[in-house]
């Protein structure tokens, strides 16, 4: 009798199932090999897979023509800024954060051309006259 009581009980563990009538269902604790089957992973094995594991942001060491780039633009540097941005591109391609800085010193570095060009042109048109430096006044 012992032996067919033992044999049902371990072929209830193989099978991984436990029926309402049996002594889980009575209170007693279940272990998680008797509370599955040999092919899905119990219940805290799934939630555990389906919960983000946290993990310590990895810093990412920052190149230093992007530093430069970044910085120059910031500063206003617009002329210089492009060329270094560039070379930024080329070692971080596609850093968004350098192409945006990069647009800007363009179209900022193309407003300063044509206001010297402007300023050039009224110049020319006066005869060559010079203008004074910023900062001075003529009497």
């Amino acid at each position: 009798m012992r032996f067919i009581v033992v044999a049902i009980f371990l072929l209830m563990v193989a099978c991984g199932g436990q029926e309402s009538g049996d002594k889980a269902s009575v209170g007693e604790p279940t272990t998680p090999a008797a509370s599955q089957s040999g092919s899905e992973p119990a219940a805290g094995a799934k939630q555990a897979a389906q919960e983000p594991v946290a993990q310590e942001p990895v810093e990412k060491e920052v190149p230093a023509e992007v530093t430069s780039c970044l910085s120059l633009v910031k500063q206003g540097e617009y002329r210089q800024a492009v060329d270094v941005c560039l070379a930024a591109l080329k070692v971080d391609p596609g850093n968004t954060d350098v192409e945006a800085a990069l647009a800007k010193a363009r179209d900022e570095a193309a407003k300063t051309a044509a206001a010297d060009a402007a300023s050039g042109a009224a110049s020319d048109a006066l005869g060559g006259v010079p203008q004074a430096p910023k900062g001075l006044t003529t009497p």
